[in-house]
């Protein structure tokens, strides 16, 4: 790892050791839904999206010590690999596949770092997880590309941060972010624990229609080897 990031993440620990609790900053996508986002006792990048109007305290304690339970959450590590909960039921239409891939497309991750995972049947903590009359992707849809967005966000601003420029100077794509001027890259891996310190921006940019790698791509099913 580059030592300038190596400083700037264990700067961030030492003040993170001090800290009762993760901070967490809501993004206001209605009356209804918010993001949280907090640090990881691993160092990773947590963001959640719940769609009820409290989240229940405790947090998945296989994968994290974050103090909210939300009902489908990012979990990106410092070697890269992401982690999406599906809160929806899956009932062999797909939903597991599709819902994580509006998030990993708004995020600009790379398919194969990413995991999917079927959240457990609790509807205090995800909500209603019935299927039926196509309800998922039109309900869904819009908050968790503006999940996967605020991701990319917060990552190309941890990037902004270690390269002593402007976000405006970065971009995404692939699992990386960029810098527009001299052509330096930095994976999400390496980023993870820095972004997870910044505030969560209040209105991500959501990509154009022909920016997008998944929406609208025929994936292959995440879940394909466990059924067969």
């Amino acid at each position: 790892m580059r030592p300038d990031i190596q400083a700037l993440m264990q700067q961030q620990r030492l003040k993170q050791a001090h800290m009762v609790q993760p901070e967490t900053v809501p993004l206001h996508l209605d009356r209804r839904q918010f993001l949280k986002v907090s640090t990881m006792a691993t160092g990773g990048l947590f963001i959640g999206l719940t769609t009820t109007a409290q989240a229940s305290p405790g947090a998945s304690e296989k994968h994290t010590s974050a103090v909210f339970s939300p009902n489908a959450f990012i979990h990106l590590q410092e070697d890269g690999q992401v982690l999406i909960y599906c809160g929806r039921c899956e009932m062999g239409q797909g939903i597991s596949t599709a819902l994580p891939s509006v998030v990993a497309d708004e995020m600009a991750a790379d398919w194969a770092y990413v995991h999917i995972e079927q959240a457990e049947g609790n509807e205090e903590k995800y909500g209603a997880q019935g299927t039926g009359g196509s309800a998922s992707i039109r309900t869904m849809y819009e908050p968790m590309r503006k999940a996967g967005a605020a991701a990319r966000e917060l990552l190309i601003a941890a990037a902004a941060k270690a390269w002593h420029t402007t976000p405006e100077h970065c971009y995404a794509k692939n699992h990386f972010v960029l810098n527009k001027a001299t052509g330096n890259k930095l994976g999400y891996g390496e980023l993870a624990a820095i972004a997870a310190t910044l505030p969560i921006p209040a209105e991500p940019k959501l990509k154009n229609k022909g920016e997008f790698n998944y929406i609208g791509t025929a994936l292959p099913r995440h879940d394909v080897g466990l059924v067969i």
